[in-house]
């Protein structure tokens, strides 16, 4: 028995369900077309849409794999689309899969494992090891908010940032990139 292709993309190329199947009671339904919410009551007719995407699917010489009970794909770095039950289809030849399905969008932080994963990784950035080699003194050559830019920006001492800003003649941006 075939599934219906019951999720489309809309104009906001958003997944959606809606209008993919016209239902009514003087329409013909197909035998063997049934939707995937269906009870044996309510008859429904596929859309223009799903039969157009069979008819580009069989051109395509597609091949749909069973057996697939979720995706998850990473939109952005804190958004992913999971998409439960989907259906799933691959084009022979090029290695591509077409994906049909409802995608809900999801937060990594409300996540349990990312915020577990977030509490394992230090606070901190690792500080780069103080040259004791020699003492550096402050002699106004090199202005004090640079001195704050660097330290802060590179997470060292205030001597190594000034040690590096004299090296570099006042060169925030070099200093900057020599320490890290």
């Amino acid at each position: 028995m075939e599934r219906n292709f019951a999720k489309v993309l809309n104009e906001e190329n958003q997944f959606s369900s809606e209008n993919c199947y016209k239902s009514g009671e003087d329409e013909k339904e197909p035998s063997n077309v049934q939707p995937a919410d269906s009870n044996e009551n309510s008859k429904v007719q596929p859309s223009k849409a799903e039969r157009r995407a069979r008819r580009i699917l069989k051109k395509l010489n597609t091949k749909p794999i069973q057996g697939i009970s979720r995706i998850c794909i990473k939109k952005t770095n804190k958004v992913q689309l999971i998409i439960k039950n989907p259906e799933v289809h691959l084009i022979v030849g090029v290695g591509t899969y077409l994906i049909f399905g409802k995608a809900e969008l999801q937060n990594i932080p409300d996540d349990p494992r990312f915020t577990t994963i977030q509490t394992l990784l230090p606070n901190e950035a690792p500080t780069v090891l103080e040259e004791s080699s020699s003492d550096v003194e402050e002699d106004g050559s090199v202005e004090e908010k640079d001195i704050q830019l660097v330290i802060s920006q590179a997470n060292v001492s205030r001597k190594l940032a000034l040690k590096t800003l004299k090296q570099t003649n006042s060169d925030i941006v070099e200093a900057i990139l020599r320490l890290t």
